[in-house]
């Protein structure tokens, strides 16, 4: 991340800072303003493309697919990206929290049967499929 290109802002200003002082010096502010706005636009037109390649990429994020990318925007990815591997751990924790618990119901010497809000059978362990004669496929 500590390339030259992640210090574009600074690169831009100092632009702007010595095309604006030299044409107010030779010429007069009218074209030194002019001059400014110019690289400021420029400036803006770059950002407003990074943008939406950002929300662009957004739509299918991945490290795979990551376009190329520099300044502001190479921290904004790399957030991004850190992001989705927390949430991707925390979905790979709960799994593996889940298929613990269903491990220990299973190993319970009762009968468990879990419903859903409407009372619909969404998980019984082996005990109670065998004493109610329960199928899930054809009970739920």
């Amino acid at each position: 991340m500590n390339t030259p290109r992640t210090h574009t802002g600074w690169i831009v200003s100092a632009l702007a800072l010595f095309v604006f002082l030299p044409l107010w010096t030779i010429l007069d502010l009218t074209w030194a303003l002019a001059a400014l706005l110019a690289v400021t636009a420029a400036w803006l037109g770059w950002q407003l493309w990074q943008f939406h390649r950002f929300v662009h990429w957004l739509r299918a994020p991945g490290p795979e697919t990551v376009p190329e990318r520099c300044g502001v925007w190479e921290y904004a990815y790399a957030a991004h990206l850190r992001e989705q591997r927390r949430h991707e751990e925390d979905r790979r924790a709960l799994r593996e929290s889940l298929q613990r618990f269903v491990h220990a119901a299973q190993a319970l010497p009762d009968g468990v049967i879990a419903l859903d809000e409407w009372r619909r059978i969404e998980w019984v362990n082996s005990q109670a499929e065998a004493h109610f004669s329960i199928d899930v496929k054809k009970d739920r």
